[in-house]
């Protein structure tokens, strides 16, 4: 326990450090596309392996439960990766149009976001039913507790990095 929220509150002041410099009337800073393209490629790849020291370092796994989840958490994590693609073209998409927000846009946003949130969930659903056949529902419990919370974390950081639209036509 002691180490998760060592684990947790470490992220947590990375990611705020990291959103400090932004509020959420900011307006963002004209960057290279490569450069970001680059850096958010890095910060995921970072971000996966976190994750998985989160998990090895809070759930105590057999030997014969390692192999049976590590490979199945991969796919997971895979399948969780092309839903964040999905979000990251939405959110770029936004960027370009946030200072002057159409209706037509905003409706076609909100719910192309709505059906990320909602192939996550399903995804989790999916994979939790998985997990349990791979090791003990209590084990599979706190994977998914250890997820959630670290993907709260990294909503919360985009939230105040990602501004507010502003109403066009």
């Amino acid at each position: 326990m002691y180490v998760l929220k060592i684990t947790l509150l470490c992220a947590a002041a990375g990611l705020l450090l990291l959103s400090e410099t932004s509020t959420a009337q900011s307006q963002p800073q004209t960057q290279d596309p490569a450069r970001v393209a680059q850096e958010m490629a890095a910060s995921r790849k970072l971000n996966e392996a976190k994750r998985e020291a989160t998990i090895a370092a809070n759930v105590e796994f057999t030997m014969a439960e390692k192999s049976a989840f590590w490979p199945l958490y991969w796919e997971y994590r895979t399948q969780v990766g092309k839903i964040d693609d999905a979000y990251i073209r939405i959110l770029d998409e936004y960027a370009s149009k946030y200072q002057s927000m159409d209706n037509s846009t905003a409706e076609r946003l909100t719910n192309a976001w709505l059906d990320t949130q909602l192939n996550r969930y399903k995804l989790k659903k999916r994979y939790i039913e998985q997990f349990v056949g791979a090791i003990p529902a209590a084990k599979a419990l706190r994977v998914f507790q250890i997820e959630n919370k670290l993907d709260q974390m990294i909503d919360a950081a985009l939230g105040k990095q990602v501004p507010l639209s502003v109403p066009g036509n």
